[in-house]
């Protein structure tokens, strides 16, 4: 996840959590701005336990609203992939429940930048949103029962659902 991405996930969740309040005000501007002085607030990670899990559940979260509003001309790969993003955000919310981590997130992430291949929009943000996930939880620690494995086997067989689905559109 780029710099930019990151800051604007930490405003967002900030704001999810702290019901706008509690929040520190970064005071500087925002990476590849025009020197608008635009600064962001930031949450500092430092409130979960397992950042890494936290960040993969906002991907995965995002993804599956992705999907949602997807075109649904995927000859059943997309509601394939439907079904596997769940089945990770249960893991992913099952390893944090299990280790008293169940701070809430925010119900959505910055959209994913414009993709350079227009067809299929959606499901191509789906994708880089499951990329985010898995790199995230790659990186958490192991500790999770195999929840957190699950959580990387689901994300790896809905992107291989999208990756088949695309290609039978």
């Amino acid at each position: 996840m780029n710099r930019l991405n990151r800051v604007l996930l930490s405003a967002v969740m900030a704001g999810g959590l702290c019901g706008g309040t509690g929040l520190a005000l970064a005071g500087s501007s925002l990476p590849g701005s025009s020197g608008g002085g635009q600064t962001v607030q930031r949450l500092d990670d430092e409130h979960w336990k397992y950042v890494h899990m936290h960040h993969a559940l906002a991907s995965l979260q995002e993804a599956r609203k992705e999907l949602d509003d997807a075109e649904d001309i995927f000859h059943g790969h997309k509601q394939d992939a439907i079904d596997h993003v769940e089945a990770a955000i249960k893991e992913v919310r099952d390893g944090l429940h299990e280790h008293n981590d169940d701070a809430a997130l925010p119900a959505a992430l910055p959209s994913a930048g414009r993709l350079d291949d227009e067809r299929f929009p959606h499901v191509r943000r789906a994708m880089e949103r499951l990329k985010d996930a898995k790199r995230e939880l790659e990186a958490a620690d192991p500790i999770f029962s195999g929840h957190r494995d699950e959580a990387i086997r689901r994300v790896d067989k809905a992107l291989k659902q999208l990756e088949d689905g695309i290609g039978s559109a």
